[in-house]
């Protein structure tokens, strides 16, 4: 098989709200669907998003007393339709640690690009 895409990591993160003039996108392109609202890289209360040695922490915060709390969101894809987007048949792989926080959704998917925007889900 032939390397597409790989992100170590180990290079200043690139997010911003839309994914332009960035690497990912912050907001996803279907929805907040998430039992804990994303937030965007510029939130008030501070970046989901940081950079540990040569991994992304995104990050769940919940606020005392509060029944949910905020985390964050990337994708490769942006909403002007640009990005990564995968063509099956294709190989992924991703390794995480998740939080176990109800309400979220730890995952990897991708959105492949067939006819266009906005493609199917791989999961």
């Amino acid at each position: 098989m032939k390397l597409l895409y790989a992100d170590d990591f180990d290079e200043d993160l690139s997010i911003s709200n839309d994914g332009k003039n960035a690497k990912y996108n912050a907001t996803p392109l279907r929805g907040n669907f998430s039992g804990w609202p994303f937030v965007k890289p510029d939130h008030a209360d501070g970046s989901p998003f940081s950079q540990v040695d040569s991994y992304l922490r995104i990050t769940a915060k919940k606020k005392e007393g509060a029944d949910k709390g905020t985390t964050g969101f990337i994708a490769s894809a942006r909403a002007d339709g640009g990005g990564f987007w995968v063509t099956p048949p294709c190989y992924l792989e991703c390794r995480f640690t998740a939080q176990s926080a109800v309400g979220t959704w730890p995952a990897f998917w991708a959105m492949t690009y067939t006819a266009g925007p906005p493609g199917d889900e791989l999961d």
